[in-house]
């Protein structure tokens, strides 16, 4: 497990740079994850607060924002357990909520 302090996120998550980075106008977001293994995500919004996701969908994470700040989000995804590290898995980004 590689904690972030005062993320409140538990998982594994590599440590080091982003999977991704995420360039956002302003407005709805949704960041999620789509997987057959249990998943985490982690995101790093433009002021720099962390917010992260297990189980929104099933075993499918979800960061979403009502009204999401202009900016670059950093973006991590991790499994639940380390059994499953490097697992096939789906990232997107889109304008208001995720499309499971």
């Amino acid at each position: 497990r590689n904690p972030i302090p005062g993320s409140g996120c538990s998982g594994f998550i590599r440590s080091g740079a982003p999977l991704a980075t995420v360039e956002h106008g302003g407005g709805p977001l949704a960041i999620y994850v789509t997987s057959g293994t249990d998943t985490t995500l982690l995101v790093a919004d433009p002021s720099g607060r962390w917010q992260c996701s297990d189980d929104a969908n099933d075993v499918n994470p979800a960061v979403t924002y009502a009204n999401a700040p202009a900016g670059t989000y950093a973006v991590w995804v991790g499994t639940f357990s380390p059994e499953a590290a490097g697992a096939a898995a789906q990232l997107s980004a889109v304008r208001g909520q995720p499309r499971w």
